[in-house]
């Protein structure tokens, strides 16, 4: 007995030290194999995970404890040595250990790591999972830019490219990401959803000592664009040190044209005139001290177009005109494809329409009939969906879709019409498929452009996934996805407005979901379809203070596991869930300080769910509107939504709303149908009534002439509702 005793304990030390070293782990044992590996980590908490990257002289493996953390082993830190036996595993792609784990030893700490392993981006395989990696010269697509979780980063070095990869809760968000060349410290890693596992290797740099600034001269920040005129592009940016001012520009990224203006400072200004209106042009920036360079990317940039800039807003189900301050926001209803219809029917000359799903045989129709009439008309979709219309289009129409069924794909809904003329130049966008569950039965809204620069831009998107510019596709130059560039400029001047437009996944649009709504100064509404990224609830629980007229949302996913729904009922959250309600809110928008004229109204629409899927892996487009008659038109949609949802709900909804605020010469008094014939009560902060009077209609508009400058109460009260906001009167 005692011989079988030993013998057994013998085989069972030899299961557990049979590997030799990590590589003989990852190569001579199979999934679902207990191994004992060995290593220096190469990280500790700051990568905002558990997982631990381990390294030895041979390889590198992940060391991953589960979701809930390390339970009862000590946690290893960055320079500990540890010893591990486990389950071998592969999480998209990624080869580890865990989670499931039976032993974790410490063996010691304070370790020196292992040198960085000197890679290229076209190297970095399998062989560079878990190990710590480094990249010369290397420059980030969106440098320049805050850093944001759950969130991947192009960059390029020696002409090619890679990708980071930045987790919530890492040491590097809210840190800037480097405008300037660096050499790029971080843990090679793996992230591909798709079998075989052979793509999608990024690199994990783990806080900014992993940034390394190897120059004497270095630009911080983003390279900004100025006014945008007719004929001229203005740039300026800073160095951290004094330096030349340059600029190379051309009509594409290979450049030609340089200004020098010398000098040496930190705050450079150039301009680059003599050029054409409606156009897009590249540049990019740099400064020399004498001794060392910096350099941007290459970035476009558009000049105003010579289009009227006309913005039309369309919404496929009623709103509520009691709350229009400047024009009535229009309805379309079961006119929605009839509309899209006429926009498509004036074409003369080219459309390109990229669309998620489509089924309207009726804009399948308008399609043939331009074609047939000699118009230029190209098609791309996602795969993955029925697109009944496609099989109604004209054989000759080109078809292309995007086929990876990688998350939801090509979610775009645009259309470009004549983007090579400024009288006739659109584009049309917002949340709505051209299907008849979008147009007639959910919440969409479409917001339409006339503006060449945008029809531009958005081309240039268009042709990026179609891979080239001609009528028919180049399927082998085609990208979708993690594949593209930023390849379209970021702002433009339609008319007399500013618009922003991001292309998902490669302009990070999340960080513009972000920067927008932190731009709130007195109210921030928005309706979201589906709605998964803590950082945006976090920044919508940010911008909840007593000092703001309303913080307010509607979501239609909230049984979604991953919904942030409760999180943000919980945080307190004025928020309402659409889901028992018939139709679906497909709406993705926010509107900022739409009540107050003063403080930068604004809208923020597109094809874009706040998800990650939609940031980092589909093609979305969205647009941010800074008007203060855009930002009142979706208002007037929110407030419909809103006093809908509440009164199906059976919930106390506040339906009033008091704008401008600050008002001057005139206050206007949304008050919902539900308060007509309630009685309207104006006090000063001391509790003296100054006015009262019976509410007649769903909107009230008072001249200000009889209230001093301060602050006021206005309250509505009625047998079965009150409500009440706060109003500051100027002169």
């Amino acid at each position: 007995m005692k011989n079988i005793a030993l013998f057994l304990v013998m085989i069972t030390s030899g299961s557990l030290l049979s590997q030799s070293d990590i590589l003989d782990a990852r190569t001579n044992f199979d999934i679902g194999d207990e191994v004992t590996v060995t290593g220096i980590c190469v990280n500790g908490a700051e990568l905002g995970s558990p997982i631990r990257y381990i390294q030895d002289a041979s390889a590198g493996i992940a060391i991953f404890p589960g979701g809930g953390g390390w339970g009862g082993f000590d946690v290893p830190e960055r320079g500990d040595e540890i010893t591990v036996t486990g389950i071998i595993s592969e999480f998209n792609g990624l080869l580890e250990v865990g989670p499931d784990l039976s032993s974790v030893t410490i063996n010691s700490s304070g370790n020196p790591l292992p040198a960085p392993s000197l890679i290229t981006p076209a190297t970095l395989g399998e062989d560079d999972e878990a190990v710590l990696l480094q990249i010369e010269q290397v420059s980030f697509d969106l440098g320049g830019s805050v850093i944001t979780g759950n969130t991947t980063y192009d960059f390029t070095s020696g002409g090619q490219n890679g990708t980071i990869y930045v987790r919530n809760g890492s040491a590097l968000v809210g840190e800037t990401l480097p405008a300037a060349q660096i050499t790029l410290v971080g843990i090679g890693s793996q992230f591909d959803n798709s079998p075989p596992y052979t793509s999608g290797y990024q690199v994990l740099p783990r806080d900014e000592m992993d940034f390394v600034q190897s120059s004497s001269i270095n630009i911080i920040g983003q390279v900004q664009q100025g006014s945008i005129e007719y004929n001229s592009i203005a740039l300026s940016w800073a160095t951290d040190s004094p330096g030349t001012t340059t600029v190379n520009w051309g009509t594409s990224p290979a450049l030609g044209t340089l200004i020098e203006n010398g000098g040496s400072t930190t705050t450079h200004q150039a301009t680059i005139s003599g050029l054409n209106p409606g156009s897009i042009y590249w540049a990019q920036v740099s400064s020399s001290n004498g001794t060392d360079d910096t350099f941007s990317i290459p970035l476009p940039y558009a000049t105003r177009s010579e289009s009227s800039g006309t913005i039309t807003v369309y919404f496929t189900q009623e709103v509520d005109n009691g709350y229009a301050s400047i024009e009535n926001a229009i309805a379309l209803n079961d006119a929605m494809d009839d509309t899209l219809v006429a926009y498509i029917n004036r074409a003369a000359h080219t459309i390109d329409m990229a669309m998620y799903n489509f089924g309207d045989p009726a804009i399948a129709g308008a399609l043939n009939n331009a074609y047939l009439d000699g118009v230029q008309v190209r098609y791309l979709g996602e795969g993955s969906n029925t697109n009944a219309a496609v099989d109604n289009l004209n054989p000759g129409i080109p078809v292309l879709m995007r086929e990876d069924n990688v998350g939801s794909g090509n979610h775009n809904k645009f259309l470009v019409i004549d983007a090579d003329y400024p009288e006739r130049a659109t584009v049309i966008t917002g949340s709505m498929n051209f299907i008849d569950q979008d147009e007639f039965s959910d919440y969409n809204n479409v917001i339409i452009f006339q503006d060449q620069s945008m029809a531009r831009g958005y081309r240039l998107e268009f042709e990026e996934m179609w891979g080239g510019s001609g009528p028919e596709p180049d399927e082998n130059n085609a990208k979708f996805g993690a594949e593209k560039t930023i390849n379209t400029p970021r702002k433009y001047r339609c008319g007399d407005t500013p618009v922003e437009v991001y292309f998902s996944p490669s302009a990070n649009t999340n960080q513009a979901i972000l920067s927008t709504m932190a731009t709130t100064d007195t109210d921030l509404e928005y309706a979201i379809f589906s709605f998964t990224r803590e950082d945006i609830a976090d920044m919508i629980i940010d911008q909840d203070d007593l000092f703001l007229t309303a913080v307010r949302g509607i979501m239609e996913n909230t049984s979604d596991p991953s919904s942030e729904y409760q999180y943000l009922l919980d945080n307190g959250m004025d928020i309402f869930s659409h889901e028992q309600v018939p139709g679906l809110i497909h709406h993705k928008y926010c509107i900022v300080d739409a009540t107050n004229p003063d403080s930068d109204p604004t809208v923020l629409t597109g094809s874009h769910n706040w998800s990650n899927s939609a940031n980092t892996i589909n093609d979305e487009n969205t647009v941010v509107v800074h008007d203060a008659r855009v930002a009142n038109l979706y208002f007037q949609e929110f407030m419909a939504r809103w006093l809908q949802v509440g009164v199906a709900e059976n919930k106390e909804v506040d339906a009033l709303k008091a704008w401008p605020n600050p008002a001057r010469e005139t206050l206007i008094i949304g008050c919902g149908q539900q308060h007509v014939g309630a009685s309207l009560v104006i006090t000063d902060m001391q509790g003296r009534e100054v006015l009262r009077r019976t509410v007649t209609a769903e909107k009230e508009v008072l001249n200000t002439d009889m209230l001093s400058p301060g602050m006021y109460q206005v309250t509505l009260q009625s047998a079965t509702a009150r409500a009440s906001a706060r109003v500051v009167v100027t002169r």
